[in-house]
């Protein structure tokens, strides 16, 4: 299973490109760099917002661009192509939710503010009007009344000891569509890269969808191919395997 020219790659990067350090090994840098010398795409494509990223992270890696917060965020060559945040109307809705039972993150294109948190962010302030949340993360399990309550704006990600959230209608998967039309690259030519719920549906839209070894058993169960976990490199086995390099 080898492509064959130009392709563009769509990397997640908790659990796939980074685990328990913020900067990916020496060999997956290494892979990302000959991938784009020879004249291929590579995007971080992350339900993290712009701001939630480390810094030593983007310092680290030579991308071609960010999709930040399932989409509602896209940056390419450090020109922002989108932004979409949370309404102030929606934001009320998710504080009535929320308040009182859980802790967790609202996360902007430049920052993190935490609420109920005893973090070091800086509490979120709902009466700053120049506040652009664009993920909003909550510890815990949501329950389906209120999962009920926001599914008019929003898609609910639950996972094992937390949730996430991100407007309806934007997603890592159409993401991938839309930066691949814009660069010309047919859908057969990409390649996607995750171990989670939210990055199921960009593996299943990809030309190739790549599942990482320490992926959930759904993700990989959609995947075209597994490649070996975050801890053995998993990205830089797949880009050198699937782009002969």
């Amino acid at each position: 299973m080898k492509l064959k020219g130009k392709t563009a790659i769509f990397l997640d990067i908790d659990g796939t490109l980074v685990s328990k350090t913020p900067v990916p090994a020496k060999e997956v840098i290494t892979a990302i760099k000959k991938a784009r010398d020879a004249g291929h795409f590579v995007f971080v494509n992350t339900g993290r917002s712009r701001g939630f990223i480390d810094e030593r992270l983007i310092s680290a890696l030579e991308v071609d661009g960010y999709i930040c917060a399932m989409g509602q965020y896209f940056e390419m060559d450090g020109k922002i192509i989108r932004n979409e945040c949370f309404t102030k109307e929606q934001l009320e809705i998710v504080k009535e939710v929320i308040i009182g039972n859980h802790c967790g993150w609202f996360e902007t294109t430049k920052t993190c503010f935490g609420f109920n948190s005893n973090d070091s962010y800086t509490p979120v302030d709902f009466s700053d009007p120049d506040l652009e949340v664009t993920k909003i993360s909550m510890m815990g399990i949501l329950s389906e009344e209120n999962v009920a309550k926001l599914k008019p704006f929003a898609k609910v990600y639950q996972h094992p000891h937390y949730f996430e959230t991100s407007l309806n209608g934007y997603s890592k998967g159409r993401a991938l569509l839309e930066v691949s039309k814009m660069l010309g690259i047919d859908k057969k030519n990409t390649i996607a890269m995750g171990d989670s719920r939210n990055d199921k549906e960009m593996i299943e839209v990809a030309g190739i969808g790549v599942a990482m070894g320490n992926a959930l058993e759904e993700i990989k169960s959609v995947a075209d191919f597994v490649t070996k976990s975050v801890s053995e490199n998993g990205v830089s086995y797949a880009i050198e395997n699937l782009l002969n390099l």
